[in-house]
Parts: structure tokens; C-alpha cells; sequence
């Protein structure tokens, strides 16, 4: 965060501060005090589980030097127990300030508002049914090279996950990019309004959160809030295969919009797709200007549409291809999203994608386990899903699709855990008790199997997981 005094941020946040006038914060915003560190702001949210409130006294020590609050009974208390510590990395009399505020949440936005304000560097937000996280690590990768680079953290694209983002950038920051989701129409647009992006990306649109939403057009109405909110001069960057081409282009005026896709007659083009034998993409990408070979080290023929994006970002923000190139090279998997886990005391290998489903993220995953050959000779591709969830009158459908594709894709085996797969299974392979379906499958896994585990969130498919790297 930009260095603000402890006056500032009371007047920023509309709070009240109530000792401490001589502290500065330097640092990032935090909610959780094991994350503070010296020149932080701490925000004490009052959970329904867990109070921040009981943690102020621990962000001080650990060097946080502002900290909000909104517990207007407590600030007594907590005044005496923190605003005279010493040596908390604060050049002023008082090591750190108190600031009572409101609301929270309305704080933490008022200042993200202030942090953005003063920031100049570019500033890229992406959001998209599936392929969010994959394409801003690929950014980053790519940004990071030459660039100091500031990034949405694991899964914070939320209403708290956004402006905290925003608050770790400062000065220095050369470049900003944010992850936008979405759960109902209208959050994009807020969202995009507080982080004023200069560059819009659209990884997808399907069917996540259609439960919610009605249909995939309102879904498709809700990712277009992005583009809307670009400035005038701003750039729209999406597919050409979302088949909501018109409704994207509609949501951009005067800003220029540019695609990408398998297809000649998308702006960046991949060629000459090969697939290695981990599942790796390989590609010609055909730019407005020349081509350009790319090598991916994420299994996944699908990244190579979200790579598509970064090239262009990339080359709009002057990024040389080479240095593009690079950074394409050398990313890697986020998290639970398709790390691949050796199990050395099976020999088997695990495709850890549990993060969240959708019928889209479910396709690509299925196609890259199709690609990827066995450990030794006998080893099988095994698949184990668990239920997409939020997906309202679309689920049969959309259940009976995987389980098709599974079938069409030519995997050897396949598990399916949940109620929804499990009315679209035939009965052998559909499992409605997570303990059953984890020692069923310890029995019968075998050296060289590689085995995708993926399901939506509500599932903790994790697990299986968990079960298969079990010694016992």
C-alpha cells in the first residue's frame, strides 16, 4: 500500500482514530494478523466464526502499525493494550494507530479507491466462467519478468478478495492484475468500477453459476460488465468461441476489442496445435504483426486459448516476444487446480483439480487426462468426479454430457461421486459414500495409473486425494 499516515486513513475511511496520530502504514492490508508484518494495516473483521478483534494485540507484535476496527465497545480496551507498544516499526511516539470505523468492508473499498487513484501502471482485470487463475498466473508469469507485478492472490476476486488486492500495490508497482468473479449480476460492474481497468480479458462463458443467474445469456450479460466499464480507450481481449460474440462487442463503444481462437478469423490464431506426451501444448500463435512458437509446461490443450490472451495483453503492453515466451515457458499449476502429485509408495500419479467443476472445466480436464500416457505398461487413465454444483435445471444435462465424453474420450476407468452423477451413472460406477468410493479406489488403483480427481468445491474431492497419498 502507498505510505499514508494514521490521519489519512481515518479520513480516507470516514473513521475515527482514536490514538496513535503519529503512526505511518507502509505496508500491505491484511485481515489475517499471522500475515502482518512491519508498516501493515490490520482489519479486524468480526466473523461468525472468529473475531479479528481478538487478534489486534497479535498484528501489532507482528508489526502491523494501523489497525481498523469496528467494535466501538472494545476500543478502550484495545487502545490501552496496543497504541504505546514499541518497536513495532513505527518512527513515531505511538508504534501503532487504532481507527473505529462503520463498516468494515466500505472501509477497506474507500481505501483500495485511494490506492488505485494514485497508481499509474497498467491495470488488467479478467474474469471469465472458467480459466480465470490459469490466465492471470500465465499474465504474471509473463509481466513478472521485467515488470514488478502485482496480482489477486489464490482465489481473492471477490468483494473482500478484490480491494485487498488493490491494496498491496504501491508505488512501485509496474503492473496490476485482478481477478474479477462472480456469483449475480451487477457484482462485475461494482467490482470493475473500484479497480478501473485500462485492459478487460474474458476467459470463457459457460454454465457456472447458471443456478443462480437464470441462463447462460444473463451469464454471458454479467461477464460483459467488464467490458463495459473499460474507458474509452481501453481494450477488450476474448474468445471468438464463446457464441456470445454480438453481446461482447455490443458491451464495448469506442474501445477496440480483439479475439482470439483456433480459427483464421480470430485476431491471434494458435497453429499447428501439437499435444507431448505429459499433456503439454505446443503451438504456432499467428499475431496482427508475425507468429510467434509457444511451449506450454501445463498439461492442457485448453490453456492455449488463455495463452492466447496473455500473447495479446502481452503485445498491446509492449511486451517483447521473447521475453513473452518465457514467461509462458515457465508457468505452472495453481494450487489444486490440475497439479500433478506423485505417489511413490502406489507409483501412481494424481491429477489434483478440485477446485471447483463446471461442464466447460470438466470437458478440458477429461480431454487432458486423454492425452497423457500412463507411468509404465498396464498403468490406466482413471477418472473420479464428484458433482457440479450450482448448475439448477442444466445439471441432468450437463451430467449426462461428462459422462458421454468420458465415455467417447476412451478412458479406461471411471468413478463418479455425488447425486447428480450418480442419477446420470449406470450403479457400478456411481458412489454416494465418500469412504466407500476412497477404499474402493486404494484397492483398486496399480503402479502407473494416473487418476484426475475433480468435482466443485462442496464435494472435497481433496478426499480421494487425501486417501490415495495415505501410506496405509
Amino acid at each position: 500500500m502507498f505510505t499514508l499516515t494514521a490521519t489519512e486513513i481515518a479520513r480516507i475511511c470516514a473513521g475515527r482514530l482514536l490514538c496513535g496520530a503519529q503512526a505511518t502504514s507502509t505496508g500491505p492490508a491484511v485481515i489475517d494478523s499471522r500475515q502482518a508484518c512491519p508498516g501493515a494495516l490490520f482489519a479486524a473483521f468480526s466473523g461468525t466464526s472468529v473475531d479479528g478483534h481478538d487478534y489486534v494485540e497479535a498484528a501489532c507484535a507482528a508489526g502491523a502499525t494501523v489497525v481498523l476496527i469496528t467494535d466501538a465497545e472494545r476500543a478502550e480496551e484495545l487502545c490501552a493494550r496496543v497504541c504505546h507498544q514499541k518497536g513495532n516499526g513505527s518512527s513515531g511516539s505511538d508504534a501503532a494507530a487504532l481507527i473505529l470505523v462503520t463498516d468494515m468492508q466500505a472501509a477497506l473499498w474507500d481505501l483500495a479507491r485511494e490506492v488505485r487513484a494514485r497508481l499509474d501502471c497498467p491495470v488488467i482485470a479478467i474474469t471469465g466462467s472458467s480459466g480465470k487463475t490459469s490466465t492471470k498466473e500465465l499474465l504474471v508469469s509473463v509481466l513478472s519478468c521485467t515488470r514488478r507485478t502485482v496480482a489477486t492472490y489464490a482465489n481473492h476476486n471477490n468483494e473482500l478478495g478484490v480491494p485487498l488486492t488493490l491494496l498491496q500495490a504501491d508505488a512501485r508497482t509496474q503492473a496490476l492484475v485482478v481477478e474479477l468473479g462472480m456469483r449475480a449480476a451487477g457484482e462485475i460492474a461494482a467490482l470493475a468500477a473500484l479497480v478501473r481497468p485500462q485492459i478487460g480479458i474474458i476467459t470463457s462463458i459457460g454454465l457456472a453459476h447458471v443456478e443462480r443467474l437464470g441462463s447462460p445469456e444473463a451469464i454471458a450479460a454479467a461477464k460483459a460488465e467488464l467490458l463495459s466499464a473499460l474507458p474509452p480507450e481501453g481494450l477488450a481481449l476474448y474468445p471468438d468461441d464463446t457464441g456470445y460474440t454480438d453481446l461482447l462487442r455490443a458491451a464495448t463503444t469506442s474501445q477496440r476489442a480483439l479475439t482470439v481462437g483456433f480459427e483464421p478469423g480470430a485476431d491471434y490464431v494458435a497453429t499447428e496445435v501439437t499435444i507431448d506426451d505429459q499433456g503439454c501444448a505446443s503451438a504456432i500463435v499467428r499475431t496482427p504483426r508475425f507468429t510467434l512458437p509457444v511451449t506450454l509446461q501445463v498439461p492442457g490443450r485448453h490453456l492455449l486459448s488463455d495463452a492466447l490472451l496473455v500473447i495479446a495483453c502481452a503485445q498491446e503492453l509492449g511486451i517483447p516476444d521473447d521475453v513473452t515466451r518465457e514467461g509462458l515457458s515457465r508457468a505452472g499449476v495453481v494450487g489444486s487446480r490440475g497439479a500433478r502429485l506423485e505417489v511413490p509408495q502406489r507409483q501412481i500419479a494424481i491429477i489434483a483439480d478440485t477446485y471447483n467443476a463446471n461442464p466447460e472445466s470438466m470437458a478440458a480436464a477429461l480431454r487432458t487426462l486423454a492425452t497423457l500416457q500412463p507411468g509404465q505398461p498396464g498403468g490406466r487413465r482413471v477418472a473420479v468426479l464428484g458433482d457440479m454444483l450450482e448448475l439448477g435445471e442444466a445439471a441432468p444435462d450437463a451430467h449426462r454430457g461428462v459422462l458421454d465424453l468420458a465415455r467417447e474420450l476412451g478412458l479406461e476407468y471411471l468413478f463418479v461421486f455425488g447425486s447428480q452423477f450418480g442419477a446420470a451413472a449406470t450403479p457400478e460406477i456411481a458412489y454416494d459414500d465418500m469412504v466407500v468410493l476412497a477404499q474402493t479406489l486404494c484397492c483398486f488403483v496399480q503402479p502407473g495409473d494416473i487418476i484426475l480427481v475433480k468435482g466443485s468445491r462442496g464435494m472435497r474431492m481433496e478426499r480421494i486425494i487425501e486417501a490415495l497419498q495415505n501410506k496405509n
